[in-house]
């Protein structure tokens, strides 16, 4: 095996000058920026990383917060049924009144509309007997009575416990009687009935308009 005794070094320099010893420049390498530079990216990933975490907090709590008032404005609750107990003097000490409209004692927070015009109307009365002649006044009425009246305060009964009907708001209860889809049948029957008594009721005269309709 054949050595090698040959080494390459580097050539002496022949005179004394200056340039000659000069020391060769030392070029810095960017493995020396690299300690540094890690810090910086460790620095900047961890505040993306807080950033992005705390925004996903932020919107899981938005969604979360979205859902429960939607589920709570969706999904409400019915409100708790009030009644006027099971006699009059019951009844006066829950706070409730008479309303001729219905012919029952009603709490307070049950709507009267439409009780104005319909105990103005002509010719209505309750009555004791049938043919009475006189009329009783109907908040002395006890629980369960029986009362009688004319076929002109049927209707008109049944007329404006329908116009209350369009009285559904959500500050606004409406009784049992006014929500009894039977009694809003029976109403409704009953005045198609007494209209085929109008001596116009085939007459062929009314005016009506079709128009653009909406919904709410």
């Amino acid at each position: 095996m054949n050595i090698s005794t040959r080494q390459e070094y580097r050539r002496v320099a022949t005179n004394d000058s200056i340039e000659s010893f000069a020391e060769v420049p030392t070029i810095p390498t960017s493995f020396e920026k690299i300690p540094a530079l890690n810090v910086a990216r460790r620095k900047t990933t961890s505040l993306l990383i807080a950033l992005a975490t705390f925004a996903a907090v932020v919107v899981f709590i938005t969604l979360d917060f979205a859902i429960r008032s939607s589920m709570s404005t969706s999904v409400q609750q019915p409100p708790l049924r009030e009644d006027c107990g099971s006699s009059r003097e019951e009844a006066i000490s829950r706070g409730c009144t008479f309303d001729p409209l219905t012919a029952a004692w009603l709490p307070a927070s049950c709507s009267r509309k439409w009780t104005d015009e319909f105990v103005s109307t002509i010719g209505m009365g309750y009555y004791t007997e049938r043919h009475g002649k006189q009329a009783i006044d109907y908040a002395e009425m006890p629980f369960n009575s029986t009362y009688y009246t004319n076929r002109v305060h049927h209707v008109a009964h049944c007329i404006f416990l329908l116009l209350r009907l369009g009285d559904m708001r959500r500050d606004v209860r409406l009784d049992h009687m006014t929500l009894n889809p039977k009694h809003q049948r029976h109403c409704i029957d009953l005045i198609l009935v007494e209209s085929e008594h109008s001596p116009f009721a085939h007459t062929v005269q009314d005016v009506g308009h079709v128009l653009s309709g909406s919904c709410w």
